[in-house]
Order: C-alpha cells, then sequence, then structure tokens
C-alpha cells in the first residue's frame, strides 16, 4: 500500500496534506480528494462556530459600562450622605477656651432631608443601574460556556444591602 500512495509535505501543498495516488484510478483519486476536502470544511465550519466571538461585543460592553456607573453612583451616594450629615463644631483650642476668631459657628444639628432624599434617588438608579447590567449580561448568556459575570452580582447585592441600610437608619428622615 505505500507503494502505490505518497504524501506531500507541508511545503508543497501550502500547509495542507493530500494524498495522491499513483496507478490507480483516476475516479478514486477524485472521490478521496472530494472526501479530505468536505472534511476539511466542515472542520473549518465547525471552528467558526465555535469561534465566532472576536472579543467583546456591545451587549457585553453595555454590561461593564452599567456596572461601573453603578460603583461611581454609589460612590456619589457616600458624597451626598456626608454632605447631608450633621455638621461638627471645629474650634482650635487654646490655654483660655475654644477660639472661633470673633464669631460662633452657626452648625445644622439635623440631617439635610433635600440630600438624604437625593441619596436616596441615587441608591434607587444604582440599583437601576445593577438590574440592567444583568439583563444585559443574560442576554449574553446563549452558550454552556457564558457565565453571569460576578462583579453584577456582587454590585447589585451590595447595592441592596445598602439600600436596606439606608432605609433603617433614615426612614423618619424621609417620611
Amino acid at each position: 500500500m505505500a507503494d502505490n500512495k505518497r504524501l506531500d509535505g507541508d511545503r508543497r501543498s501550502g500547509g495542507r496534506h493530500e494524498e495522491r495516488t499513483v496507478g490507480k484510478s483516476s475516479s478514486y483519486a477524485k472521490a478521496n480528494d472530494d472526501l479530505v476536502e468536505t472534511v476539511v470544511l466542515y472542520k473549518k465550519e465547525v471552528e467558526r462556530q465555535q469561534n465566532r466571538r472576536k472579543g467583546k461585543d456591545w451587549v457585553s460592553q453595555m454590561s461593564t459600562i452599567m456596572t461601573i456607573v453603578a460603583w461611581v453612583i454609589m460612590l456619589a451616594v457616600w458624597v451626598v450622605i456626608e454632605a447631608a450629615s450633621p455638621e461638627v463644631e471645629w474650634a482650635f483650642l487654646s490655654g483660655f477656651g475654644r477660639v472661633h476668631f470673633g464669631m460662633e459657628p452657626v452648625l445644622r444639628q439635623r440631617w439635610d432631608r433635600a440630600l438624604v432624599y437625593i441619596a436616596y434617588v441615587l441608591l434607587i438608579s444604582s440599583i437601576g443601574m445593577s438590574a440592567i447590567a444583568l439583563v444585559f449580561n443574560l442576554m449574553r448568556k446563549r452558550r454552556k460556556s457564558d457565565k453571569i459575570k460576578k462583579s453584577v452580582l456582587f454590585t447589585g447585592g451590595l447595592t441592596v444591602i445598602l439600600l436596606v441600610i439606608f432605609l433603617m437608619n433614615f426612614w423618619n428622615v424621609l417620611f
């Protein structure tokens, strides 16, 4: 059998192995070439279907962007809560008592309702962004190998926990 067949290497065929028959009918050689070509085309098609994704698509990018926006909103909530808190008196101490440079400070002793309400709205919008990111992530999950991003779940869970803590502490201020 080795007498009748010769295997051409990579150099002559441009990277493709092909078998040529010597001493057999040309219809057999043509059928064999057609079979090899069909197998090669089938393998290429299977590989193309498995690896159609060439990086991040717009759905995955939107999920990432929404998660980042949710984190930025949570940072804004922290800043607004800090601004809404009652003011603390800071004065320079001297040997004779407090020094206020000629005037007594006017301090807010209650939470600023408007800023607390803004923080509440920001927390709700952060939960909305996390939910949208989760929806985009679920739209992307079509294959068995696709998974839900942990950052989306973590951000959503953290925002819900923060909202519960926020409502426990500021229910009387808000309503």
